[in-house]
């Protein structure tokens, strides 16, 4: 792999000797298995560099794993060949990649939203990660206040009653993409996106997502 050991240094509690072996075997799968195209893809919006790792963990003020941090230096610095033709945007879907601005904006307004209404879906501990089909909001809970502590939880605030514990952790959650990624269910298949949306391949990546964790619904 061309990634240097400096190339991912960072400073926030992340061993800087050696990449993360999850990181490393996702760079790995992009590499070998997927056009530049679906590369770039992958990344979505979580290499926009309008805040540093460093403000970012300052403005938050919340705990998050050591991995989340690597996580995003290795978004923050990955590089991969440019590529022609039309973009893959995948952000507003369930593989949504929010960039550290998105999800510092997201956290802070959904911790608004609970301050005014402690009854809202919103828990102390709760860290924003993505969102999808406008009302699909998914977090990782810090705390355990639902699951357990870092866990990641998502709920459907515009109808549902339920959230939904999906991956007992981040690295679950990064694990469950490379396999996905491995099974060639990452992204649609010759741009079908109704099949990848709502028929047999969506279908496809909810049975093995549910399969390969340790899937929970727990009401509000």
């Amino acid at each position: 792999m061309s990634t240097s050991s400096q190339r991912h240094k960072f400073t926030l509690n992340v061993d800087t000797n050696s990449m993360n072996p999850v990181l490393s075997d996702l760079e790995d799968c992009l590499r070998k298995q997927f056009t530049p195209r679906e590369q770039n893809g992958f990344l979505v919006n979580g290499n926009t560099k309008t805040i540093s790792l460093e403000k970012f963990k300052e403005d938050l003020g919340i705990e998050l794993p050591d991995l989340f941090f690597e996580y995003y230096n290795w978004l923050l610095s990955v590089e991969f060949e440019n590529h022609m033709g039309k973009k893959m945007d995948l952000s507003d879907t369930y593989f949504n990649i929010c960039s550290l601005a998105q999800i510092l904006r997201g956290t802070k307004m959904w911790q608004e939203i609970q301050q005014d209404d402690p009854s809202r879906e919103w828990k102390q501990g709760f860290v924003f990660l993505s969102d999808w089909d406008s009302s699909n909001q998914m977090v990782i809970d810090t705390k355990g206040i639902i699951g357990k502590p870092n866990c990641i939880l998502y709920w459907h605030y515009a109808g549902g009653a339920e959230y939904l514990i999906e991956y007992e952790n981040l690295e679950m959650y990064l694990k469950t993409k490379i396999e996905l990624l491995k099974r060639g269910l990452y992204f649609p298949k010759d741009d079908n996106w109704g099949d990848f949306c709502y028929g047999n391949q969506n279908d496809q990546i909810k049975n093995f997502v549910r399969d390969f964790n340790v899937f929970k619904r727990v009401d509000f």
